[in-house]
């Protein structure tokens, strides 16, 4: 979904489509903030915050955007921050030197965020006895003989091949995605 869209979606008040887009953009704003003596609650309510000026912005109708989405909700959220600091009289210690870096730093977490969706859909087509397998030994720390035990493997051998073979399925889904 590109910038354009996406505001023409919050100027109709479509929030549920274009929320899990913008949330892309929260590392990068995370870790300027981060850097910048706060925590992730911090960057989480400077985010929220940006977000509801975008939207109260979008939604008078005359709004237009002059720059990328992500240098817009970036420069607000620095700006949210910075005078959060000034409340606090705090220093900010990282400033941004080149608009390209910001850019750069928001591509990358966009591009992460679309790999992560593409992983959890692939993961979410595995059948269920694969994502049980997967759950267990990965969220779990079970045991290959626990995991044996629980899903009715003949013994763990028969566990690792079957957790083998899900993996393969799940990076076979992965790459057929578009």
């Amino acid at each position: 979904m590109n910038d354009k869209e996406i505001i023409k979606l919050i100027s109709e008040k479509s929030y549920n489509k274009v929320v899990k887009n913008l949330y892309g953009y929260f590392p990068v704003i995370k870790k300027y903030i981060i850097k910048n003596s706060g925590t992730k609650s911090d960057a989480e309510d400077i985010f929220q915050d940006a977000l509801l000026v975008l939207f109260k912005k979008t939604e008078k109708g005359n709004f237009e955007l002059t720059s990328s989405l992500n240098t817009f909700l970036f420069g607000i959220s620095r700006n949210l921050w910075k005078e959060q600091l000034r409340k606090n009289k705090k220093e900010v210690y990282s400033t941004v030197e080149n608009q390209a870096d910001v850019t750069e730093d928001f591509s990358s977490a966009t591009e992460e965020y679309q790999k992560s969706k593409k992983a959890v859909e692939a993961l979410s087509q595995l059948g269920e006895k694969c994502k049980q397998l997967l759950h267990l030994f990965y969220y779990k720390k079970l045991s290959m003989a626990e995991i044996a035990s629980k899903l009715g493997f003949a013994g763990e051998k028969g566990a690792k091949n079957q957790k083998y073979r899900c993996l393969e399925k799940a990076k076979e889904i992965y790459s057929s995605l578009n």
